[in-house]
Formats: C-alpha cells, structure tokens, sequence
C-alpha cells in the first residue's frame, strides 16, 4: 500500500458510543480554546496555556493545512450529544516504512473521568492497527501525568521504559514512561 493510501486508511471518521472523532474544523477554535487556554490542561506539556483566541485559531488552521501531507493525523474528539469539541488525538512521526506512529491526546478538564479519552483511544488504536496496518503504535508521557499514564494501562498498552530527564518542560526536565503496543495479527 502506497503512502497516500495509508494516509487515506487513518485519515477517516471514527465514531464510537459516545463520540466522533474526525478532522479538526475551522468552526472547532471556540471549544478548543475553552480547554487550550485552561493554565492547568497545558501544566505538564510542551505548550503553555493559550492567551488569545488567536494563538488556537493559527493552530488549528495549521492542522488543517497539514491534512494529507502523511506525517501526522490530528483527530478532533467531538461530543455527539453536544456537537462541542471537547479534546483531541493527535498520531505523529508516522514512519510508513517501519509501520510506527506515536500518539498524544488532550482533554477538556469539564470532561474528564468519564471515560472519554479511554473510549476514543480504544477506537484510534483498533483502527491504526487493524486498518492502517501499523505494527508498532507509541506514546511518551511524563512519568508525572498519572492520569494520562493510567489511561494506558487501562488500554493494555506496554510500558517498555523509563527515559531520565528527556523532556525540558517549563524550565524543569522530566523524567518519561514509554509506552507501546504492537500488532498481534501479524
């Protein structure tokens, strides 16, 4: 299967009990900036809390740029039952040629401990394996984001490792937990 057929596999609507996940819309910026400007959902990324309106609509407009260009996916999480944007999925550094891909995800704080990154990671996973046929799928997360640590466990995915002071965050390193999991129909 070619790159641009890959890229077809896993750039597709995936809907589950309670969600949607599917391509962010410009129409998506006022919910994300709900949750992308709380100080405490960025607290232990890369990105600090956005200020302005502005800082998600560039982002978002990106991300909508960047579909089809085959190195990254970003799946928007909407709530059925609200039509609202209530977090994402991202899946990057795709490697078609080792059939890899990492994965991130961010929640509204409104919406968490109900299941719902839990319930769409399940879906993305089963898809990325079974339709995108990755055999290796990962995640790297600060050894301390429990909440996001525990929703990989909870998913049955490995944790292979721990990465002394990898990432430089807010002017602190931290420590990481790598995780994965592979295809086991292969």
């Amino acid at each position: 299967m070619n790159s641009e057929k890959r890229m077809d596999s896993i750039d597709t609507e995936i809907r589950t009990e309670r969600l949607l996940l599917r391509r962010l819309r410009p129409d998506d910026v006022a919910d994300m900036f709900e949750y992308t400007s709380d100080p405490e959902s960025s607290r232990l990324l890369h990105w600090d809390a956005h200020t302005d309106i502005s800082q998600t609509k560039s982002f978002v407009d990106n991300v909508v740029a960047s579909y089809r260009k085959g190195n990254s996916h970003v799946y928007g999480m909407e709530l059925v039952a609200e039509s609202k944007l209530i977090g994402a999925v991202r899946i990057f550094d795709i490697s078609w040629q080792n059939r890899r891909c990492e994965f991130s995800f961010i929640l509204s704080r409104r919406y968490q401990g109900q299941g719902f990154v839990g319930e769409a990671m399940t879906s993305v996973l089963r898809h990325l394996l079974d339709v995108g046929q990755f055999m290796r799928i990962q995640a790297f997360i600060s050894t301390d984001n429990s909440a996001s640590y525990k929703v990989l466990d909870r998913l049955g995915m490995t944790r292979e490792a721990v990465l002394k002071n990898y990432w430089y965050i807010k002017g602190q390193f931290k420590d990481i937990f790598v995780y994965s999991i592979l295809n086991s129909s292969e």
